[in-house]
């Protein structure tokens, strides 16, 4: 039995490039015999093919070119095997087509020219730079596994980052090397051999419910559900919290627009709030503004529109957080626009009712430092909803 193995390469920066040009050199094989056996296909007018061996033969030729002397740099089975996979898929191709016919692809029937038989269904494609996978055969003969690093043809010792899990007292089958878009791979084919376990005879019984997972007629205790035990609940009852902590930044980073709600991080709506401030002047300040186009003028009139908008949800967001008597939200409120840590009197109310500094609160929001140092009148949480009603 062939047990697949993958194993993540850990390759220096110029192991690295040599693997990139191994891929890219098996991608050029590939479609150059791909090429040739679409060619040979028109010429003849027949789903024929090339045989492997000649293409073979036509590659080492054009590898004497100089043109194509750059092929020389990596192993000679990359580009042999990219070859034979090329045939390969030409022949899967036409088992396909004489198992189940040959039919013409709907989206190019949907194209209205002139269809050939590239067109058909499971004919082999062309492998893109951009789309296709990069991905190198390596001999198996040539390659050396070791508990730590493989010694690749052309390459040398590329690192394992999981050392011991290829065996290497074995015999691989097909080894590749193949990039998933941010790491190299190595995975290869390994015969292992199993065991094949002697029935005893013996007849068991297993009933599953509800409470326990199961009850075995072997076993002398039933199997216990996992789902009914404390730690379960306890982190179920944790997930709850989360969820809902979740939901109250998910409601609170909601900002309404005119047509839907878009959602923004605190810290950035934050900033965005600040600038808007800054950028707005003071009463009885004047400023000089340069001479400004009629494009510009129309920009700063949709700034200063959205931030008097903003403005105007703010207080809004204000009074519905007094009226709801969310104290969490007025004292969070009041933190993020002055840095005044407000302090909940909740503790000190009899009765379990909850005390706020509403004044305070508003006050503070509104920037009224004066008034916030002198008021210091608690309200209880009828009044603070009637005073901001």
């Amino acid at each position: 039995m062939i047990t697949a193995k993958k194993v993540r390469l850990l390759p220096t920066e110029g192991q690295e490039g040599q693997l990139w040009k191994s891929a890219g050199t098996a991608r050029f094989a590939y479609n150059w015999a791909l090429d040739r056996q679409i060619g040979h296909m028109k010429a003849t007018g027949k789903l024929g093919k090339i045989k492997d061996n000649e293409l073979r033969k036509g590659l080492t030729e054009l590898k004497r070119t100089e043109k194509y002397s750059w092929l020389y740099e990596v192993s000679n089975n990359v580009a042999k095997q990219a070859v034979k996979d090329a045939c390969e898929a030409i022949d899967r191709f036409h088992g396909e087509g004489k198992k189940h016919g040959y039919r013409y692809r709907a989206a190019a029937t949907k194209s209205g020219r002139e269809l050939d038989f590239t067109d058909f269904e499971g004919f082999p494609r062309f492998k893109s730079r951009k789309r296709s996978k990069a991905s190198f055969y390596h001999d198996t003969e040539k390659l050396r596994v070791y508990s730590d690093h493989v010694h690749l043809e052309k390459i040398g010792k590329v690192g394992l980052a999981e050392h011991d899990r290829i065996p290497t007292d074995r015999k691989y089958a097909n080894p590749r090397i193949t990039h998933d878009g941010k790491y190299w791979y190595i995975s290869v084919g390994v015969e292992q051999e199993f065991e094949k376990p002697e029935l005893t005879g013996e007849t068991i019984g297993i009933d599953l419910g509800i409470k326990e997972l199961a009850i075995v007629s072997s076993f002398d205790k039933p199997i216990g559900n996992i789902n009914k035990t404390a730690e379960v609940r306890r982190l179920k009852k944790k997930l709850k919290r989360k969820q809902r902590q979740i939901s109250r930044k998910y409601e609170k980073n909601k900002i309404k627009t005119e047509r839907a709600y878009k959602f923004t991080k605190t810290k950035k709506h934050r900033e965005i709030r600040e600038r808007s401030k800054a950028d707005t002047p003071k009463a009885g300040q004047h400023t000089t503004e340069p001479h400004t186009s009629g494009d510009d003028q129309d920009s700063e009139n949709q700034a200063v529109e959205g931030s008097r908008r903003g403005s105007e949800r703010e207080r809004d967001d204000e009074k519905q957080a007094f009226v709801e008597g969310d104290s969490g939200a007025v004292f969070r409120h009041v933190r993020d626009h002055t840095g005044v840590q407000v302090q909940n009197a909740g503790h000190r109310a009899g009765g379990g009712r909850q005390v706020l500094s509403i004044e305070q609160a508003m006050f503070a929001v509104r920037g009224d430092q004066k008034r916030l140092e002198t008021q210091g009148q608690d309200l209880y949480l009828p009044e603070m909803r009637a005073r901001a009603e």
